[in-house]
Parts: C-alpha cells; sequence; structure tokens
C-alpha cells in the first residue's frame, strides 16, 4: 500500500510495499520514478483505475505487479492524494502459463489421438485391398471391389486430412458485406444435387432480402456442415425433415437452421464442438468443430437446442451490413 499527494510524491508506504519493490520508499519520492504506470497521477481521478506493470528490482529479475488506485479524500469530499494497491502477480501470472501450456498439450494428445482414430479405420481397408490385390487369379470383380474400396478409402483420408489441416491452421477470412439470396441459393441446389438427401426435405422459411457481414467461403462451409449434420440426424431417426429460415432482429439476422432428426444427449450437446467427437460414422468429426471456429473468425453467434429422439435446432446470429 501507498499513499501519495496530488503530485504523485509518496506521502506513506508500508512494509509489503518495500517488500515486493525491494528497496525503500521514503516520503517525496516519485511514484512514477519507480512504477511505470499508464496513469496520470498528477490531476485528480473520478474513480477507482485498475494497473497492470512490469518490474524489474534488479538487472536479471523481471516481476509483474497489479493492482489498483484509488483517490484519497478529506472530510468534505475532496481529492488529496492516492491510494495505490497493488500486488505481485508474478507467481500466479507463470501459473496460469503453465496452465495454459498444460491444457495446449492436452488439446493436442487429444486431436492426435482422434485423427489417429479416425484414420485407422480407412487405412485398415487400404491394407486389406493392397494384400487382396496381391493375390494372383483373383476374379475381376474381386479385383474391381477391390479398387473401388481403394478409391473410396482414400477420398476419405484425404477430406479427413484436409479438414484437420483447416481446423489447425484456420484460413485468413475475409468478411465483406455479401447478398443473402444467392448464398442461400446456392445452398439449395448443392442440396438438391446430392444424392444422398434424396427422400429427406429441405423447407425454406422466410429469407430476408438482406446483406450480410461474413466470408464467402465461411458462409458455404459453415451452412453445408449444419445442413449435413440436420441430412444425418433425419437419416439415422428413418424420418423426420430439415428447415431453415431468418429473422431479422435490429441490427443482425437469425438464421435458424433446425432439424426433426435424431437429436442429441446432453451429453453429445456439450461435446459437440469437440473434434471427433461425432457419433456420425459418415464424416471426418470435424465438421462442428470448423463450424465453432468460422464462427468465432466471423464474429457470429451460435446457440444450439437439442432433445434426443425430437430434433435439433441451430441458431446463428450474424450482422448485417450497414
Amino acid at each position: 500500500l501507498i499513499t501519495t499527494n496530488l503530485e504523485g510524491r509518496i506521502t506513506s508506504a508500508n512494509p509489503a510495499a518495500e517488500q515486493i519493490l525491494q528497496r525503500p520508499l521514503p516520503a517525496g519520492a516519485a511514484i512514477q520514478s519507480l512504477l511505470d504506470l499508464d496513469l496520470d497521477l498528477e490531476e485528480a481521478l473520478h474513480r477507482d483505475q485498475r494497473f497492470e506493470t512490469v518490474f524489474n528490482p534488479q538487472p536479471d529479475q523481471r516481476r509483474i505487479l497489479g493492482g489498483h488506485v484509488a483517490p484519497l479524500r478529506d472530510s468534505e469530499g475532496r481529492q488529496t492524494g492516492h491510494l495505490l494497491l497493488f500486488q505481485d502477480l508474478t507467481e500466479m501470472k507463470a501459473l496460469q502459463e503453465r496452465t495454459r501450456i498444460s491444457e495446449r498439450l492436452a488439446t493436442v494428445g487429444e486431436l492426435s489421438a482422434g485423427l489417429a482414430h479416425e484414420l485407422r479405420n480407412p487405412l485398415a481397408s487400404i491394407l486389406g485391398c493392397v494384400q487382396l490385390l496381391n493375390v494372383e487369379d483373383q476374379p475381376p470383380t474381386m479385383r474391381e471391389r477391390a479398387l473401388g474400396i481403394l478409391s473410396r478409402e482414400s477420398v476419405r483420408v484425404s477430406h479427413i486430412l484436409t479438414n484437420f489441416l483447416e481446423f489447425a491452421r484456420p484460413q485468413t477470412v475475409r468478411i465483406g458485406p455479401l447478398f443473402l439470396p444467392p448464398l442461400i441459393e446456392e445452398l439449395r441446389a448443392s442440396w438438391e444435387m446430392d444424392p444422398r438427401t434424396e427422400g429427406i426435405p429441405l423447407r425454406w422459411g422466410s429469407i430476408p432480402d438482406l446483406w450480410v457481414l461474413a466470408d464467402p467461403q465461411c458462409f458455404h462451409q459453415v451452412f453445408t456442415n449444419l445442413l449435413s449434420n440436420a441430412r444425418k440426424a433425419v437419416s439415422r431417426k428413418g424420418s423426420g425433415e430439415v428447415r431453415v429460415e431468418g429473422v431479422v432482429k435490429g441490427m443482425e439476422l437469425q438464421l435458424i437452421v433446425a432439424d426433426t432428426g435424431c437429436g442429441m444427449s446432453v451429453d453429445q450437446l456439450e461435446r459437440l464442438f469437440v473434434p471427433f467427437a461425432s457419433d456420425f460414422t459418415e464424416g471426418t468429426g470435424l465438421g462442428m468443430s470448423l463450424v465453432f471456429q468460422f464462427i468465432q473468425q466471423m464474429s457470429w453467434d451460435i446457440h444450439v437446442k437439442s432433445e434426443a429422439g425430437v430434433g435439433t435446432q441451430i441458431h446463428l446470429r450474424i450482422p448485417i451490413a450497414p
């Protein structure tokens, strides 16, 4: 604890302050000569102000101090000086950094384990096909089937690695005004051309004619992944439909992607954006992780509601271009 007058010169300091700063604090010394504070202590303060600064008590030492400055007032309410309360945050900051590193390493471990798990099955199929093709006198139908599996599983491995690289090394987004109707029409055409959507109705509610702030590639990937998950949910249940609609609220557009498919349990919902946590056999397990990453990059917001056996609703809040 240190007190100063209105000119920023020390009037008192307790022993803890001298211990933290590792030097005597005589009355009259300028506080700014001891601590590099980004504060103007030579004028009145109207409210408390927090500060954090790096302090070097010795040439080979680096300490981090944090605290706040409050105005000192007399009995009539006039400010007479400043009160500095601070503490040494060095060990706490070091602990936070170690925790951050540990979390990062744990995440890398989980990603590596997930990637290995996702690659194991297609690689096993590829190895089995290679061994089969090495056997002489295989029937033409068997060879043709093995070559088809090789092609399909190779494409699957390529998709897994491509999505993983996109997740691990986020692309640079170019956010700008985009006219919504052509984007929606592109999604509609992709759905209709996909043979996997056969028999699954996609209903379109009201879609306003307006401009939104987004990156075109990220916009397409976000909604492609959301519609893909909705399709898988309906297919797993065996019946249901998918619906997309938009609602304008102030300067935001709320786009809703809903399905009446299999839905998610509470545990599945909590792990929705975790890499390789998907329960669907189709896909790479990174779709919703990429969705969350793209949404953060574009400064959107996402809210998910789901109930097992009932369906899922995903609400996206998208800024409207001014």
